[in-house]
């Protein structure tokens, strides 16, 4: 394994423990499990998941139990698909932690002003998800990404970056993006963005999804 393989599945641990406390409780796994394995959504499959990972059977998974799994995981994968593995796994590990701040007993005020901050991001990032979801059935199609996905990452102008995008945040493998889906990408991708910088980024990308798209009838009459 290269060292740059190592460092990266170092910080995707960082990303599991989310209390920092040095090792992945079933818990913690239970709560971001899922966009590591989309099985994992089922309590049971990941608890298997988590015995199988805590090879001393302490009740607890270590850096390198976690790393040891991981390497078994991604053996098969060229340097490119594991690191398109890992960027979209810690974005998407990035969007659950801001939805479900983990509070540190000193710092519950500022706990719940960091929920009280992520449920603000959470309304504006459902709010942009009814802007790509452009014939309103409550879930973006690879159609809608192809349209208005570029507003969001130019490269997304490639039909197959668009398309891989859309695979990667359509954890479930369905077919199509929820809501639940597309809010944990966009948070992910946000995560270390000021506040200032959430707000000018959010309102551009409504901006130039607006300009893409006709207004509804109800908008006309409105703007009437």
């Amino acid at each position: 394994m290269t060292d740059t393989r190592d460092v990266t599945i170092q910080e995707l641990f960082s990303l599991f423990d989310l209390d920092n406390s040095g090792h992945i409780s079933l818990d913690e796994l239970k709560q971001v499990g899922p966009v590591f394995n989309p099985n994992w959504a089922n309590e049971a499959v990941c608890t298997a998941a988590f015995n199988d990972m805590d090879l001393d059977h302490n009740g607890k998974v270590s850096e390198e139990e976690f790393k040891a799994f991981i390497i078994n995981h991604t053996k098969d994968m060229s340097d490119s698909q594991f690191n398109m593995f890992a960027l979209t796994t810690s974005r998407m590990i990035r969007g659950v932690r801001v939805l479900n701040p983990v509070p540190v007993p000193e710092e519950v005020s500022s706990a719940e002003q960091r929920l009280a901050k992520a449920q603000q991001r959470k309304e504006v990032a459902l709010e942009l998800f009814n802007l790509f979801d452009l014939d309103h059935n409550g879930s973006l199609s690879p159609e809608e990404l192809k349209e208005v996905g570029p507003v969001f990452f130019p490269s997304w102008q490639d039909a197959a970056v668009c398309e891989q995008a859309f695979q990667d945040m359509d954890k479930d493998h369905n077919g199509n993006i929820s809501d639940d889906e597309f809010v944990a990408f966009f948070l992910g991708h946000t995560y270390d963005m000021e506040d200032g910088q959430f707000e000018i980024f959010a309102l551009s990308v409504e901006r130039m999804i607006k300009a893409l798209t006709p207004p509804t009838s109800e908008e006309a009459v409105d703007d009437g």
